[in-house]
């Protein structure tokens, strides 16, 4: 087993190095570093290095953060192009029928709305253009019936594979779309593979971070078929479905959000299994 002393003075400095001592201090999360420790403790050599590695490049989003990201994704948007609608209208990207929490969602498209209503009035839109936020997509069908030509923007905080986003975005195309409607869809952080999957299926993704692969896409790992066995070997211990020991669908994400982790980061961050507790929350 690996010796945290060996291994404490590198998790401590990745620590420092992304400012979490304070973040996750304000968002009172007291156990994080313990919770690594725990990890550590129960690994082998191999396995604590190469956790380390892929915790060098983890995104932890916080909170304050959300503002910051969509308040970045406007900046690359020409205001030309939001003025050149009279109604834009804030939506979850999320399917009528899922069963995700509505609360959270709605957590995400404040900052979104709120963030370019900051943008608008600052550039003087706010007197020609209509912006409203919406908690569920069925108001397409209902209080937005009679929209005219108008900018939809389908607002997650966070998109793995984009398997959820294309049912939700199938979902508005089957029942509420209409021929004058502008489609966009805005997130946080996404995931490479999932942006591509979206773009190929027609749709524009404005996003903040955009992510890469963990291990298939590292460049600080020389020995990447080697390192997809050792961590899928540290996911047996964790988790019963082989198919997710790399994350949901393989995807190798590296990502907590506000909110959750999404199941499309590797397991070890997120799985409590009878040996200990997971640094962060699912």
């Amino acid at each position: 087993m690996a010796e945290i002393t060996k291994y404490f003075p590198r998790l401590n400095k990745i620590f420092i190095q992304k400012n979490w001592f304070k973040k996750f201090e304000e968002a009172g999360f007291e156990d994080i570093l313990t919770n690594f420790i725990k990890i550590i403790e129960g690994l082998s050599d191999d396995e604590a290095d190469l956790l380390l590695k892929l915790t060098e490049d983890y995104l932890y989003v916080d909170a304050n953060a959300m503002q910051r990201c969509f308040r970045e994704i406007y900046c690359d948007i020409s205001i030309e192009l939001i003025a050149g609608f009279e109604e834009v209208y804030f939506l979850p990207l999320i399917a009528p029928d899922d069963s995700q929490n509505t609360k959270s969602q709605s957590s995400v498209l404040y900052p979104a709305y709120h963030q370019l209503n900051l943008m608008c009035r600052q550039n003087g839109l706010t007197n020609n253009l209509k912006i409203e936020s919406k908690d569920l997509m069925t108001a397409l069908g209902n209080s937005l019936a009679d929209r005219g030509d108008c900018l939809l923007i389908f607002v997650d905080d966070f998109i793995g594979t984009g398997r959820s986003a294309l049912k939700a975005l199938s979902a508005y195309e089957s029942n509420f779309r209409k021929s004058t409607d502008v489609v966009a869809v805005m997130c946080a952080v996404c995931q490479s593979e999932g942006k591509e999957k979206l773009k190929n299926a027609g749709f524009d993704v404005w996003a903040n971070h955009i992510r890469k692969k963990g291990l298939t896409d590292s460049q600080k790992i020389t020995e990447i078929g080697k390192a997809i066995e050792i961590m899928k070997g540290i996911s047996a211990r964790i988790i019963s479905n082989s198919k997710h020991y790399l994350g949901f669908a393989s995807s190798e994400a590296l990502v907590t959000m506000p909110f959750r982790t999404p199941n499309n980061t590797f397991p070890v961050y997120w799985a409590d299994n009878g040996s200990g507790t997971a640094p962060f929350y699912r």
